[in-house]
């Protein structure tokens, strides 16, 4: 049964109404029974349990499982990073399941996809590993040419993850080039990185650098500028909250009512103290 997946078959209980007017339009007693309908029609019924071989061979006869076509369609043509990234969101649905982990992680390989828990199940083991040190140089690639590739930097952190020297994404962005420049969301993610593997000190380091970068372009404060840019806000926001768990991780919360301060100096665009 690992073609078919939960778009393609579910289980479920019948409500009385319906069961009656099932057995009612289709002539059946009151024994209890199974059935498989194929939208409002009734495929197959019976009062023993079902074999899998039977449940596959009336699934089978109304056509091929979407699953079961890609393997096919991928089997001639490997290289469609399409039909690829589509069997893998398919076979994430249904992980746990051994039978079906090795597609799975040549499909991530593959279409340089982002690999992360899924519901009970998550990666690991050599081939995992090994797998990650061969896409991890791939995805460095991409972002060399093009820094601001969100789906690359998420897949990047995802595969370092993997990999065991575990490296940073925060040391591969500072070896790029500085345009085009790294964008706000990826910095976020380089970010969440550090904050997820509890490195505070290094999320401190690099928080501090993007919100100095911004306190500078929120000066000066000018009467004739009435409010600060929301987007600048909301960018000085999130930066701060950074700011606010790498420090009180360390135990400084001294340095977090500073930058508490700061931010409300800069959102009323006055001077908080004289």
């Amino acid at each position: 049964m690992d073609a078919w997946g939960t778009g393609d078959v579910r289980w479920t209980s019948i409500q009385k109404d319906q069961l009656k007017r099932v057995r009612q339009d289709y002539g059946l007693d009151a024994s209890p029974r199974w059935f498989l309908f194929q939208g409002r029609n009734l495929n197959a019924s019976g009062t023993n349990i079902p074999s899998p071989a039977f449940i596959q061979e009336r699934l089978r006869s109304l056509g091929a499982p979407r699953l079961e076509v890609l393997g096919h369609f991928l089997s001639q043509h490997p290289e469609s990073i399409m039909a690829r990234t589509e069997r893998f969101n398919l076979l994430r649905n249904r992980l746990p399941q051994p039978r079906l982990e090795v597609a799975f992680r040549l499909d991530a390989e593959a279409a340089l996809l982002p690999v992360t828990h899924a519901g009970a199940w998550s990666p690991s083991g050599d081939a995992w590993s090994s797998a990650a040190q061969r896409v991890l140089p791939k995805l460095e690639e991409k972002l060399r040419h093009w820094p601001s590739d969100l789906g690359a930097w998420r897949a990047w952190i995802a595969w370092s993850e993997l990999s065991p020297q575990m490296p940073k994404a925060a040391a591969l962005a500072d070896t790029l080039e500085p345009w085009p420049t790294l964008h706000f969301e990826a910095a976020q993610l380089i970010a969440g990185q550090l904050r997820n593997r509890g490195d505070w000190k290094g999320l401190q380091q690099y928080a501090q650098i993007h919100w100095d970068a911004l306190v500078e372009r929120a000066h000066p404060i000018h009467p004739a500028i009435p409010q600060l840019d929301p987007r600048l806000a909301t960018e000085l926001g999130i930066w701060l909250t950074f700011l606010e768990e790498a420090y009180q991780a360390q135990g400084q919360a001294a340095a977090v009512d500073l930058l508490r301060t700061k931010f409300t100096e800069l959102a009323l665009r006055k001077p908080t103290r004289p």
